[in-house]
């Protein structure tokens, strides 16, 4: 896919449509606030009529964009639901007057489960955030990924549907059992996902497709602003200058070509190391190409407020994209609020540029504010396409 330089952006808003029935209503609601739709597709999950109705709502509203699908499944892991994913699409294609879904986004995978990890926390005594495999164990898993993306990429290629691979965190957020683990203070003070099994904290898991990987995996990018960002905290935390005496040693002939070749070192029971703090734009014009961004509010991946009067660990994940002197009543701090929403505007302007650079002419609203219609929905979705739609003016770009 080659990428204009000169045409203009689109928006778009991440969109379920039901689970046992077809149900358009985030999709209408998108459209109200001229937004196009990027399904979220879960066949596993999903009765076989919801994508019947699908088809004949597709098929009915031909003005609309149903190009980009967000589907569910793992090219190292859960591949069984990348087959049903892709499987699934193109049955959507077959069954419509003219094929109209033509890229699929999946994430890579990772070299194990939470399960795994916390298994391995208890029996082995491995901290979270520690890699609990080696050089080889990893280097096995990314090609075990590319030769299954290979294999999906033709296979889909048969169907003219063209695979994108979207970017995760070098550690991802841990996850509890059932929420009734989960300290009540978490899950009061944390107004979006504080009833959630997601942990304000992070496990080491062994995630392939992060940044220095990309270029590696033979695929087109969705590019997550906000597990972007994630890696560059990681990466100030965890680096080549960073790292303690006490684990530097001399590289073994595997470790050096994964230093040079990857600018990462594992050493288990250590966190992974990058060669150095990543740069943002530099990182983004050495990727492969990048059609499609998704955009969150993001400033941190947890960060502390005020509730009851301590300070509190909330998940900053999927974020409205508001400003210093926005409305956001999900950080109740307002010097942190003012504070944070300097830092989103201005790492958005800095990941727009380089995106428009690119060739990147399409970006996803991905945030969560606890519902997916309704007048909270409303609110902070204008909030957030007015910020991107401003921020892309300010850029010297054009948008639809």
């Amino acid at each position: 896919m080659t990428m204009a330089k000169d045409d203009k952006w689109q928006l778009y808003v991440v969109r379920g449509f039901g689970k046992d029935k077809f149900d358009p209503s985030q999709i209408e609601a998108g459209l109200a606030l001229e937004l196009q739709p990027q399904l979220h597709l879960a066949p596993m999950a999903q009765g076989s009529e919801v994508f019947r109705d699908l088809v004949s709502y597709i098929d009915s509203n031909p003005e609309v964009s149903f190009e980009f699908v967000d589907a569910k499944g793992e090219f190292l892991g859960d591949t069984e639901s990348l087959s049903a994913s892709l499987e699934t699409i193109v049955d959507i294609n077959s069954a419509l007057k003219k094929p109209r879904i033509t890229h699929a986004i999946f994430k890579a995978g990772a070299l194990q489960t939470h399960e795994e990890k916390h298994r391995l926390m208890r029996e082995e005594g491995y901290s979270p955030e520690a890699a609990a495999f080696l050089n080889k164990e990893y280097l096995n898993g990314l090609e075990k990924a590319k030769k299954n993306i290979q294999a999906f990429k033709e296979e889909a290629s048969v169907s003219s549907i063209t695979l994108l691979i979207e970017n995760v965190y070098p550690a991802n957020f841990d996850i509890v059992e059932g929420t009734e683990e989960k300290p009540k203070e978490l899950q009061d003070a944390d107004l979006r996902w504080g009833k959630t099994r997601w942990m304000p904290s992070i496990i080491q898991l062994g995630d392939i497709g992060v940044v220095h990987d990309l270029k590696h995996l033979c695929l087109g990018i969705c590019l997550d602003i906000e597990h972007f960002e994630g890696a560059i905290e990681y990466s100030k935390l965890h680096n080549q200058t960073n790292r303690p005496t006490e684990h530097s040693w001399e590289l073994s002939p595997l470790e050096k070509d994964l230093w040079y070749e990857y600018g990462i070192f594992i050493a288990r029971g250590y966190p992974i190391d990058f060669d150095s703090e990543i740069n943002r734009s530099r990182a983004i014009e050495q990727m492969p190409e990048i059609p499609i961004a998704h955009l969150g509010g993001q400033v941190n991946m947890f960060y502390y407020d005020i509730f009851q009067g301590e300070r509190v660990p909330v998940i900053g994940s999927h974020m409205p994209i508001t400003g210093p002197y926005e409305e956001n009543e999900f950080i109740r701090d307002p010097s942190l609020r003012e504070k944070m929403g300097e830092i989103r505007i201005q790492n958005l302007q800095e990941y727009l540029s380089s995106l428009h650079e690119k060739g990147t002419r399409k970006a996803v609203l991905e945030h969560h504010v606890g519902e997916y219609t309704g007048p909270k929905w409303d609110k902070y979705t204008k909030m957030s396409r007015d910020n991107v739609r401003r921020t892309l003016q300010d850029i010297g770009a054009q948008v639809t």
